[in-house]
């Protein structure tokens, strides 16, 4: 078995031995699958969908942890999670944050939880819009939970994805959710009803 779990179509070890001697080819979403089947159209017989499973229970004891970072309850509280990376979109989250802050919505602050390649970038861009008081970036946490569940909302900027859990894991948690059109998350969420897709 071979399980693809990433938006990347330029796996060679992939398809020189694992795509040709894999019984299945297991993408996490439909997404995915639909992307591989185009990208190496002849092991489309092979490839399947399965998407990530998630304990439901354990995130939410875990997110019933206390946050060490104080979310005001006058501030409308956002939270990211996830890698500080170019395809997760953190700087998109900072662009987003400046255009609500530029529109009247200065009652806000926004959480961006996870660390990565592109974290000074992020900062700076905090920096150049002058959000930093707007925006925390807290870095890696060993439990994220508590902070997503402290969210009023939960917002995934993400440029690509095969199948966001932190999605599912806000709506675990009972978090309204806006996230990219990044491909897997329409699979998670139902625009209008359980998220907004944009």
């Amino acid at each position: 078995l071979l399980f693809y779990h990433h938006g990347a179509m330029r796996r060679v070890y992939h398809d020189e031995i694992g795509y040709r001697k894999s019984e299945k080819i297991i993408a996490v979403s439909r997404h995915q699958a639909e992307k591989l089947c185009a990208f190496r159209p002849k092991y489309a017989h092979k490839i399947v969908t399965v998407h990530n499973l998630v304990d439901a229970e354990r995130i939410r004891e875990k997110g019933s942890e206390p946050v060490q970072e104080s979310f005001l309850p006058e501030r409308f509280n956002i939270v990211s999670c996830g890698r500080v990376s170019r395809e997760k979109g953190m700087d998109l989250a900072v662009e987003a944050c400046a255009k609500l802050v530029a529109a009247g919505y200065k009652h806000i602050h926004w959480w961006i939880v996870g660390g990565g390649p592109a974290e000074a970038e992020v900062r700076e861009k905090i920096a150049q819009l002058g959000m930093e008081q707007y925006m925390t970036m807290l870095g890696m946490q060993e439990n994220p939970y508590p902070y997503i569940d402290a969210a009023d909302l939960y917002v995934q900027p993400s440029r690509f994805e095969g199948y966001p859990l932190s999605i599912l894991e806000a709506l675990i948690l009972g978090k309204p959710v806006v996230s990219t059109d990044n491909g897997g998350a329409g699979e998670i969420l139902q625009p209008g009803i359980t998220g907004i897709l944009c």
